[in-house]
């Protein structure tokens, strides 16, 4: 569930001779990566959200990228994607990466053959090895055929198998079933029009059944249910506009129900998909608003594909992308996507991470990216209660796109909220001392500590410890006169530092420094552009 197979469906879509709804970021990577120099990894991050642990790109000098992460028994992470590609399906190989707990490269390992083979998902399977779905050019009937290759623990392949006919055909999404086989989701042209399609196997690879659904459409998400049955997600076209189309079968293919859900009249489609511990389902997605593009979607279904509730998150007024959702250990949700930054030549686009409670409604939210663009297609709960995301940058590493992996600490870090702006006068004499008061909230209730800058070269050090929510007050004097910008940043007790407050603006237009009656300073400064003259004999 990520960027790139936005970039496959349009591809997809294109072929068809189908409109494509300006939601998904059809991007020309290589185009952008070559406009944009490479950087010192000193990113933006904008947000609320815990603090990141580390950060590290993967890659060499081409085009690479991550595209699943799933976290190994020991800690460490392993992650599936595509590497040394000229861009989208141009070349490169699929490609398995397994890291230790700080991100270190254990060992990696590509399959394929001379020509283009890109890697879409990941699933650990029961002997302790991995499995890998994408499509290939390098084998198969034709065109693009979905790409299946099982792995041992140690990333050695055991065997490929290849599905697909004359025309283009794409696995996006695999799990594991409980006898060892594996069920795929993706899309199919070789069958009339592009179709949702289903598939399943047995351990060795063999096609036992496979569905197809929809006139003009595919899955791009899939989840395993506890009673072994499966339920795929994606985008259904009708006419100029589409829906998402969710499937529930049994093991053996037979449909249980399919939905179409969403705005009839809007583009809005599914991406990433989960299981509940409730029983019900988890989905996002983009949906189409009409004054913002695309805002990122989560909506919750019963275990009979009925709507429960949806929320959009609108973080931009460009595209807005959840690629993956998860349940987290508290019984909320993460969702890892991307939000546009551009629209014009080239698209750009940043990474994000929400975070919502149990019904939806968000906790915090991470955007991260600089002049290039990012993209995390999938984010996990890690086993000390942190979280790994996953994707890919144009704007750091070695080449013309990495895959990217970023730590980030557990939620009872969580960063100060920003200060209110101060308060207190806006205007004063120079060698008078004036008082200024802020405050803010812990989201963990820890107790907090304020740093002010004067806006005159000069800053505090840290003052404090506040609980949370009392006000913090503080003084100073300015000895020149001119304009200045006040602002102040908190920091809790476990370090985590909030960003500036916004600035209060002062000046600073006088400076008796002779005595002079206190009738005729009030009137100065009651009345600070009369008495021109008297104020030039009496300033300095």
């Amino acid at each position: 569930m990520n960027h790139h197979k936005c970039l496959i469906i349009a591809i997809v879509m294109m072929l068809s001779s189908m409109t494509i709804g300006t939601c998904f970021s059809l991007t020309d990577q290589a185009g952008v990566s070559n406009l944009l120099a490479k950087k010192e990894m000193k990113y933006i991050i904008r947000g609320s959200g815990p603090q990141e642990e580390w950060n590290k790109t993967y890659g060499g000098n081409k085009w690479d990228e991550c595209s699943a992460v799933e976290v190994t028994i020991d800690g460490g992470y392993i992650f599936a994607g595509t590497k040394n590609a000229n861009g989208y399906d141009d070349g490169g190989d699929c490609w398995l990466v397994n890291t230790d707990s700080a991100g270190n490269i254990l060992w990696e390992k590509t399959y394929g053959g001379q020509s283009s083979d890109t890697g879409s998902d990941l699933c650990k399977t029961s002997d302790g090895g991995y499995a890998l779905v994408g499509y290939t050019r390098s084998f198969g009937a034709g065109g693009l055929d979905v790409y299946l290759i099982k792995m041992d623990a140690m990333g050695n392949e055991q065997w490929n198998k290849t599905f697909g006919g004359q025309q283009d055909d794409h696995g996006l999404a695999i799990q594991q079933c409980s006898d060892d086989g594996f069920i795929i989701a993706g899309a199919t042209q070789s069958y009339g029009s592009s179709k949702a399609w289903l598939l399943k196997t047995d351990a060795v690879g063999t096609l036992q059944w496979e569905k197809r659904f929809s006139t003009r459409g595919y899955f791009m998400t899939l989840l395993r249910t506890a009673e072994d049955e499966y339920v795929a997600a994606g985008r259904d076209y009708i006419d100029d506009t589409s829906e998402i189309i969710i499937v529930k079968t049994d093991r053996f293919g037979t449909v249980i129900w399919e939905k179409l859900l969403g705005n009839p009249t809007c583009k809005d489609s599914a991406l990433g998909i989960a299981g509940k511990s409730d029983g019900n389902y988890i989905i996002t997605g983009q949906v189409e608003h009409p004054e913002t593009s695309c805002d990122i979607v989560l909506m919750k279904i019963d275990s009979d594909g009925d709507e429960l509730w949806t929320r959009t998150f609108n973080e931009t007024v460009f595209f807005d992308t959840g690629l993956s959702v998860k349940e987290t250990n508290d019984g909320g949700f993460l969702i890892a996507g991307e939000v546009g930054t551009n629209l014009n030549a080239p698209v750009l686009f940043n990474a994000i991470l929400i975070k919502t409670d149990s019904n939806g409604m968000k906790e915090w939210s991470m955007i991260y990216g600089e002049t290039g663009s990012e993209s995390f297609c999938e984010a996990l709960q890690t086993q000390d209660e942190g979280f790994i995301a996953a994707g890919f940058t144009t704007s750091y590493g070695a080449g013309s796109q990495d895959a990217w992996l970023v730590k980030i600490g557990a939620v009872e870090n969580q960063r100060p909220n920003t200060p209110s702006r101060p308060s207190g006068n806006s205007s004063g004499n120079t060698n008078d001392e004036y008082t200024y008061t802020t405050s803010t909230i812990d989201p963990d209730g820890d107790q907090v500590y304020y740093k002010w800058d004067w806006g005159d070269g000069t800053t505090t050090e840290w003052y404090g410890p506040y609980s949370s929510g009392e006000e913090c007050h503080t003084s100073h004097t300015w000895t020149l006169r001119g304009n200045y910008e006040i602002k102040v940043k908190s920091k809790d007790t476990n370090g985590g530092e909030s960003d500036w407050s916004d600035p209060l603006p002062i000046t600073m237009p006088y400076s008796f420094n002779r005595p002079l009656p206190q009738l005729l300073v009030l009137l100065l400064e009651r009345f600070p552009n009369a008495f021109p003259l008297l104020r030039q004999l009496v300033e300095y």
